[in-house]
């Protein structure tokens, strides 16, 4: 997955198309650009920190609630930063104290927002597929990149 990597920071752009497939239900969430039924993120040793944003288009349509993050094999590695609240960006620290190994899932979530603005609380967040994160391994390009 294309991204934008800064310093300690990867950044990535979250769009949610904003009409349900007719067939399911279901809410299309796209990461750069590229939707899929789930992403593997290779983080590399030098990030600490994965900000998901909302881009433009879908900022005005949604917010984002605290995401779930689920560990694997007990490793703690992802710490979300505000773990309560509505906003427009999620920041999940990754202390990576675990390498070349999967240490979690990600499952964002976001409300509608009405035509007041406000997010539709009364509503059930929108749920994306769990992003699986790996920490960095054998093929990670290092800060040099």
């Amino acid at each position: 997955m294309p991204n934008n990597t800064t310093a300690d920071k990867l950044e990535i752009s979250v769009y949610i198309d904003p009409t349900p497939n007719t067939d399911t239900g279901e809410y299309t969430w796209y990461y750069n650009n590229m939707s899929a039924p789930g992403f593997t993120i290779r983080v590399p040793k030098n990030v600490s920190q994965i900000l998901f944003s909302l881009d433009t288009a879908t900022a005005g349509a949604f917010v984002f609630d605290a995401p779930d993050i689920t560990s694997v094999g007990g490793c703690k590695d992802l710490i979300l930063f505000q773990p309560t609240g509505l906003r427009d960006q999620v920041v999940i620290f990754d202390t990576q104290e675990n390498i070349n190994q999967i240490v979690g899932g990600i499952t964002l979530k976001a409300y509608p927002k009405g035509s007041d603005g406000n997010a539709l609380l009364a509503l059930q967040p929108l749920r994306s597929d769990p992003e699986i994160l790996n920490t960095g391994g054998e093929s990670d390009p290092g800060p040099n990149r």
